[in-house]
């Protein structure tokens, strides 16, 4: 697949990187030149560029690309700016980072429908780790609906039937156990010490069974 990167500071240079390591074409621009000198080892293409500039977006054929990343953080007027070239060029996928709420509801109403706030979204994270150490991911899906990866350290017998008839609002998805996957797993299934569930639920429920199980 193909990115664009717009903006090297230090979260697109960090989401450049790893695309890149996962055998994409990675092409980044920012308008720093000693940014872009500083990325161009982990890139396909580097370019020194004005986002701002719809022409210029126009001549790499943005469009072309499978998704966009706007990463522009330092100003808020050249962020939006690029995100609008993106919308009239007719760019597949944008991606955008916020600063703040209020950017956030910015481009919410602009139409884009992946904005992240890295500091923020991270907080999140690190909050629900530290108030439950055995959720080593948890992900919001909308309308009180989590996923989470949570590790199983209990030591009493269970089955997946038994935690299903107690927490009716709960799907396990799968089992991770040890190098074994074990998808759509039945309700006869036991849960074992050291398993990584992988569960969806309402966030109250949630709480309860990690508590319960951890």
């Amino acid at each position: 697949m193909q990115f664009a990167i717009i903006g090297l500071g230090k979260f697109g240079k960090s989401v450049a990187r790893e695309l890149y390591k996962l055998g994409n074409q990675v092409v980044g621009m920012d308008i720093d030149e000693k940014k872009v000198e500083q990325c161009s080892h982990f890139l396909s293409a580097s370019l020194i560029l004005d986002a701002t500039d719809k022409a210029a977006l126009r001549e790499l054929n943005i469009q072309e690309f499978d998704a966009v990343l706007v990463s522009i953080g330092e100003s808020l007027e050249s962020n939006l700016l690029c995100t609008l070239n993106l919308i009239d060029l007719k760019a597949q996928q944008i991606w955008a980072k916020a600063k703040n709420a209020a950017h956030h509801a910015i481009l919410s109403s602009l139409g884009i429908q992946h904005i992240v706030r890295p500091e923020n979204d991270m907080g999140i994270l690190v909050g629900q780790a530290m108030n439950c150490p055995s959720v080593t991911h948890c992900i919001p899906l909308g309308s009180n609906l989590f996923l989470i990866h949570f590790l199983v350290q209990f030591q009493a017998t269970i089955t997946l039937g038994m935690l299903k008839k107690r927490y009716k609002d709960i799907v396990i998805t799968a089992i991770q156990r040890g190098e074994e996957l074990i998808s759509n797993p039945d309700d006869d299934t036991e849960i074992q010490p050291q398993d990584r569930l992988l569960i969806i639920g309402a966030l109250n429920n949630l709480r309860t069974l990690t508590s319960e199980l951890k």
